[in-house]
């Protein structure tokens, strides 16, 4: 079985987001965008590893529907307890996510911001305009989102970056780096025409074809024989990001 799945065909945005720091001018963060699967949870993450590599102090928040309810809910686990009021909340907030920040400054990631509630959409959209923390932010293309998310890279305080699905040859340097040898051509094409470039349906779809003893070492490549199966595994994701894979997967049974 793969020992993990290394971060492949995001080089030049993960190099891009480095380059952003809190400064005088110009945006101060980022919004990672793009469909379920395309990796901006992966790309936010090593982003802020980076910049804790850098001297950073770092703080990560994932925003979540049952959360949305509750104000601050997403960054429930950093605050602890507070109080009610709001204002007294926001500042509390922005204290603690910017505790212990010295000259490599505060990077503040927020995954799947759209989901934000008002109150930390607000704490967010403050901490960018007063430039006292880079924000890496991530969302779903299509979902809405709260005005004060939006209005960051509409109004040109983040960048904001749309992330495509890997491409064909991307997908078959991340097999060959999970695999740990070459990939015949036929597999990877096959794999990559049935994923579309979508990591969490290609691992899933991997693990299964590995367990199932059909993608094998022969001669020091791999390949791939013979029609996946719908596991549950990859059933479930397949309901949750709505893909459809052209009918050419059957349910295991």
């Amino acid at each position: 079985m793969p020992a993990g799945w290394p971060l492949i065909g995001r080089a030049e945005e993960l190099r891009f987001i480095g380059g952003l720091t809190v400064r005088g001018n110009g945006p101060s963060g980022v919004v990672l965008a793009g469909a379920p699967g395309v990796g901006k949870t992966r790309l936010a993450r090593a982003a802020l590893a980076a910049a804790e590599q850098r001297g950073a102090v770092t703080r990560w928040a994932a925003a979540t529907a049952s959360a949305r309810g509750l104000p601050l809910g997403a960054f429930a686990a950093t605050l602890g307890a507070v109080g009610s009021d709001p204002t007294l909340l926001l500042r509390q907030a922005g204290e603690a996510l910017l505790s212990g920040a010295g000259r490599g400054g505060a990077v503040l990631g927020v995954d799947d911001a759209h989901l934000l509630d008002e109150l930390s959409a607000t704490l967010v959209h403050q901490l960018v305009l007063r430039r006292e923390a880079t924000v890496v932010l991530t969302l779903r293309s299509g979902e809405p989102a709260p005005d004060a998310v939006t209005g960051l890279w509409k109004d040109g305080h983040l960048h904001r970056l749309e992330l495509r699905p890997l491409a064909a040859e991307q997908t078959a340097s991340l097999l060959e780096g999970v695999l740990g040898g070459p990939v015949g051509s036929a597999a990877a094409h096959d794999l990559w025409t049935i994923t579309r470039g979508n990591t969490p349906y290609l691992q899933q779809l991997v693990d299964g074809e590995l367990d199932a003893g059909r993608l094998e070492k022969v001669g020091g490549v791999w390949r791939w024989s013979g029609r996946p199966q719908l596991t549950p595994g990859l059933a479930e994701l397949l309901h949750r990001s709505a893909l459809v894979p052209g009918g050419r997967c059957r349910t295991a049974g």
